[in-house]
């Protein structure tokens, strides 16, 4: 049956796309300006996307997810997180998060929420497509925003000709990853057999410029997650199309990896690699260095708080609770190096954060996660269709698991995975996604109009004061603090 596409539909659609620019917003006069606005934004968007959700599904409900293994790992990751906020030694900020970087469970919900809503409504492989190149742009907008650190304009926050660039991110590791996440979803759709000229170099082109920018971040961990999912996709691709090329470019990247790890222990100490500290920071890969030491000294203090009890061990301290077991477990070595070194609110590990923060219980959930898009990628892989996406998000999910041994997630990471994961979850339902038509669909369900339209009334009522309580008036605070804060440097005591 062929039917007419609701407007819901296409509102939500668009409001989808929306969300791929989210990683560029900067609220630039507020206190944690890289992503407290992004929080803020994405979470008033899913909310006004969430409502539309509802009365759409009442309309139509073919518009319900696809129930698979995807879905079900993720929302198991979800009630995880939901007991062990429940759970939490301090459940008000597991809830809420804190407000550098506005995690907690009040957040996370919003992902579950938009990955239900993006697998929902993307019904396509076009629709597909054209989300993740926004993604893509959006991800090289972030990238020459970083370029832009490194000049004296005042546009870019941070510039001055900054060693290491943090894009539109505020801070390298995390701007690393995101890019991470971008240049191989790039790579990997460069390689599609269906794409135009054009298309083939906007792709190639996109994942050199954010290749770059990972590299300026001078993030160790980041670059070598680079490499290692640059062997493993040239691996991937020699191994199953069988071409010269592709095994060419393995042994060329194999002999460049060696010949980093040859020219890093043998030239770090001189002239040439000292007077640059670029070249001194990223040559430097041993594990006596004091970034890496205090990783390892803050990862020792929060296992120790997680082999605490059994409580502990089960459910953790509660998400956005690291701070706790760190702070309880504290190693006075920190005092040996910087001062900004002393305060660890986070593991700078995902999988320790999670197991710390929310037990075997998150863990498992966690790990689960992986071990099902790997499983789904495996049966992608096995589509002549699609088989590219499977050989090229493999080493993305390598390189983001890699990557996130050493960093944590924000909102620009989560909403860009889970935008990939609503993807592969689309072609691990669809192996021949190519084939659908996204009109072929059931009749609309009969409803009640009348009260369809009092309910989308009440709705609408209510999706405006939750905007207002927990976004408008958070964002109106946090403005006002900044202001007394500038006031208080000026030593202006005085009502603006």
């Amino acid at each position: 049956m062929i039917t007419k596409e609701p407007i819901l539909a296409k509102i939500l659609r668009y409001l989808m796309y929306a969300t791929a620019l989210v990683p560029l917003i900067i609220f630039s006069q507020f206190m944690s300006p890289f992503h407290f606005g992004k929080v803020i934004v994405f979470r008033s968007l899913i909310e006004i996307a969430a409502i539309l959700y509802i009365l759409l599904i009442w309309q139509d409900r073919t518009y319900l997810p696809k129930i698979n293994k995807i879905f079900w790992a993720f929302f198991l990751f979800v009630i995880a997180f939901t007991v062990t906020t429940v759970t939490s030694m301090a459940p008000f900020s597991s809830f809420w998060g804190s407000l550098e970087r506005m995690g907690g469970l009040w957040t996370f919900g919003h992902y579950f929420v938009f990955f239900v809503i993006l697998i929902s409504v993307l019904r396509s492989k076009q629709d597909w497509n054209l989300f993740l190149e926004i993604i893509i742009v959006s991800g090289i907008l972030s990238a020459i925003y970083g370029f832009g650190q490194k000049t004296d304009m005042k546009f870019f926050i941070g510039s001055g000709n900054r060693a290491r660039i943090f894009g539109t991110l505020g801070n390298p590791a995390l701007f690393a990853g995101y890019q991470l996440l971008t240049l191989f979803l790039a790579g990997t759709l460069f390689f599609r057999k269906d794409n135009s000229r054009n298309k083939k170099i906007f792709f190639g082109l996109a994942a050199i410029i954010m290749s770059v920018a990972v590299l300026m971040t001078a993030v160790r961990g980041s670059i070598l997650a680079l490499g290692l999912g640059f062997l493993i996709f040239a691996f991937l691709y020699s191994w199953h199309y069988k071409t010269k090329i592709a095994k060419k470019i393995l042994i060329g990247l194999l002999f460049c990896a060696a010949l980093f790890v040859i020219f890093s222990l043998t030239m770090k100490n001189t002239a040439f690699v000292t007077k640059s500290s670029y070249l001194t920071r990223v040559t430097n890969l041993s594990f006596g260095n004091f970034t890496v030491q205090t990783r390892f000294w803050a990862w020792q203090a929060g296992l120790k708080g997680w082999s605490e009890s059994p409580r502990t061990v089960l459910l953790g301290w509660g998400p956005e609770n690291f701070n706790i077991p760190f702070s309880k477990n504290f190693n006075p070595k920190f005092f040996t190096g910087p001062g900004s070194e002393t305060l660890f609110d986070r593991a700078h590990n995902m999988f320790v954060e999670v197991l710390v923060t929310m037990g075997l219980l998150g863990f498992l959930a966690y790990a689960g996660l992986f071990v099902t898009v790997f499983t789904s990628l495996k049966k992608i892989k096995q589509s002549s269709d699609n088989m590219i996406y499977g050989l090229g998000f493999i080493p993305l999910v390598v390189a983001y698991m890699f990557h996130n041994a050493f960093i944590f997630d924000t909102s620009a990471n989560f909403i860009t995975f889970f935008s990939i994961l609503g993807f592969i979850s689309f072609l691990s339902e669809f192996p021949k996604a190519d084939n659908i038509q996204k009109n072929t669909i059931e009749p609309a369900t009969h409803y009640n109009k009348t009260l369809w339209r009092l309910t989308a009334i009440v709705l609408i009522i209510i999706i405006s004061a939750l905007i207002y309580k927990t976004n408008v008036l958070p964002s109106k605070a946090n403005y006002a603090t900044t202001r007394a804060i500038l006031m208080g440097r000026l030593k202006n005591t005085r009502r603006p």
